[in-house]
């Protein structure tokens, strides 16, 4: 019986292209735009296809590898032969409105502290959702995605779903996120969160109660082709030498690269924690939630493994210089 081959590294190159590397060593190509993918199967053959007019074949790795881009990328991408769970509306969501303070969202329900230690936020509608992860380093965002259909009776959505590190935050999430900064700091008598997206750091003005909500993008453009002789089409896990990769998935972790502040992230699968540098990567802090002490390493003195709980064990200091090398 062939085993089919399941993803071992996706990357997240820093003009939003996609590369998708499987266990048989074969590639899944996404163009920056999404208009173009290109399949490359172990033996280097190379078939290139418009992602509109995707042939059934490549249909379950390009929603793979779509799904991979939208949830971390705030502009979606959307093919909709690729969705089937489509709700109708009569009517256009084009925005949500957050409340005053953090009291005023408790007292109406909208915000909820969790036993993980995470913090809940809904909308006034309660069509949107903040969630802040208990290590105070990322956050999820669930909201309903227009699709543009031309049809001007009904408007199709999708419930779209995205997770960011604090540090990266889309601009349309600050005024929410800082709500949940806030009752973050409250309940643990800290006078001002440690993580906060350094461009709201920088200018408050700019922020407001209401978010206008994304609206999807149809991937439209002429077929294009990554070059052969290129790391797009290396099957091996090297990073690039030439371009700047943001996020690298693995089995064990996530990776990210966090241009704004030069510093890099591991988001840990075992147990969600997250290794963070500082000081442009000479230092690493461990965050592993509400209910685990922080630890701060140097760069070169992070211990080889840590214990997740029971028998399980990450390699924590191969996780520190694998982020080193995004930067």
């Amino acid at each position: 019986m062939t085993v089919p081959p399941v993803l071992s590294r996706v990357f997240l190159s820093a003009n939003l292209g996609v590369k998708a590397v499987y266990t048989d060593n074969s590639l899944f190509l996404l163009a920056k735009d999404g208009n173009t993918f290109s399949s490359v199967d172990p033996h280097g053959n190379c078939v290139t296809q418009l992602t509109l007019y995707a042939i059934n074949r490549y249909k379950s790795k390009l929603a793979e590898v779509l799904t991979f881009r939208n949830l971390h990328v705030d502009r979606v991408l959307t093919i909709p032969s690729l969705h089937s769970n489509f709700t109708f509306l009569g009517y256009r969501i084009t925005s949500v409105r957050w409340s005053l303070s953090p009291a005023v969202a408790e007292a109406e329900g909208l915000l909820r502290f969790e036993v993980d230690g995470s913090i809940l936020l809904d909308s006034e509608e309660n069509a949107a959702r903040l969630v802040l992860h208990a290590n105070q380093n990322r956050f999820a965002v669930c909201y309903p995605l227009l699709v543009p259909s031309g049809d001007t009776a009904k408007h199709q959505y999708v419930w779209q779903t995205q997770l960011f590190a604090v540090a990266a935050a889309p601009l349309a999430w600050y005024y929410p996120l800082c709500l949940l900064q806030q009752a973050s700091a409250r309940t643990s008598k800290l006078q001002q969160p440690r993580h906060v997206a350094p461009a709201f750091q920088n200018d408050q003005s700019s922020v407001k109660r209401i978010t206008e909500l994304p609206i999807a993008v149809s991937p439209d453009g002429a077929l294009s082709a990554f070059p052969k002789q290129s790391w797009w089409h290396d099957c091996s896990h090297m990073l690039p030498q030439d371009a700047t990769v943001l996020l690298e998935w693995t089995p064990d972790a996530l990776y990210q690269y966090i241009p704004d502040t030069e510093e890099t992230a591991v988001w840990v699968h075992a147990d969600e924690s997250c290794l963070l540098s500082e000081g442009q990567g000479s230092f690493f802090r461990h965050c592993r939630g509400k209910h685990h002490a922080e630890h701060f390493y140097a760069a070169g003195a992070v211990p080889l493994h840590t214990n997740a709980g029971g028998d399980v064990e990450y390699p924590l200091a191969q996780f520190a210089e694998h982020a080193l090398a995004l930067r």
